[in-house]
Order: C-alpha cells, then sequence, then structure tokens
C-alpha cells in the first residue's frame, strides 16, 4: 500500500472518531465555546510538539501568509462546524460538513484554472444531490 493511500485511509478513520467525539464533547460542556477551547489547546499541544521534535526550518513568504491565512480560514470553519454540531444532529452536520471537496473543485477551477474534468463535475452534481437528500427529514 502506498503512503499517501495509508495516510488518507487514517485522516478519514481519525476525522470521522473526530468529529463523532466533538459531539459527544459539545453535548456533555453544554457549549460549542468551551469545546473548542479545550480541543484548541490540544491541537496547539500536538504542534508544538511535531515542532520541538522536527524542527523544521520556518521561513516567512508569501507561502507562509497564506499559510496563515489557511489558519484562520480553517479556524473560523471549526467554530462554524461546532456550532452546527451544538444544535445539529451528527447524522446530518457531519455529512454535510463533508461536501467541503465539492467546493474545492469549484475554487481551484476560478481560482488556479484547474480544468474540471466531466467525472469530476458529475461528482460535484451528485454530491449536491447527496446534500439534499441527506437534508430530508425521516419520517
Amino acid at each position: 500500500m502506498s503512503n499517501w493511500v495509508f495516510f488518507t485511509i487514517l485522516a478519514t478513520l481519525l476525522w470521522g472518531i473526530w468529529r463523532l467525539l466533538l459531539k459527544l464533547s459539545s453535548n456533555m460542556l453544554r457549549g460549542w465555546v468551551v469545546t473548542y477551547l479545550l480541543s484548541a489547546i490540544s491541537s496547539f499541544t500536538i504542534a508544538l510538539t511535531t515542532y520541538l521534535l522536527i524542527r523544521p526550518p520556518i521561513t516567512f513568504n508569501k507561502g507562509s501568509l497564506l499559510a496563515i491565512v489557511a489558519g484562520v480560514f480553517g479556524g473560523l470553519g471549526y467554530i462554524a462546524f461546532l456550532r452546527a454540531l451544538e444544535d445539529g444532529k451528527a447524522s446530518l452536520v457531519v455529512p454535510l460538513t463533508a461536501l467541503y471537496p465539492a467546493v474545492i473543485v469549484v475554487l481551484a477551477y476560478l481560482i488556479t484554472r484547474e480544468p474540471i474534468s466531466l467525472l469530476q463535475l458529475l461528482g460535484v452534481i451528485l454530491a449536491l444531490i447527496a446534500a439534499v437528500l441527506i437534508s430530508i427529514p425521516s419520517s
């Protein structure tokens, strides 16, 4: 198995568990703010430990700025996700927020002019259909 396949499967499993644990902790802590702060402290600890163990050279350039802006968007998205979990069902919130690859396909086309294949376009359309189907209340 290729490294990227292994890490893709691992990330998918870990993120699935992470999202369920966030829902459970949000229910127990009665609020997204405490859940966010506690999980952010954990993320910072992992980032600091990684830095101290690996000590990668950090340079500040356009790529650094983009990484910082990406972190801001990721953090705001994370807060929105926690807020959605606070009020919504995990069985709805998690699959709907997992549709972000459709956004990436469209933005990559608009910003970097990456071509969209017919198969990718079909995937985006099917993802949107899936979002509608997932959102329909069961009777």
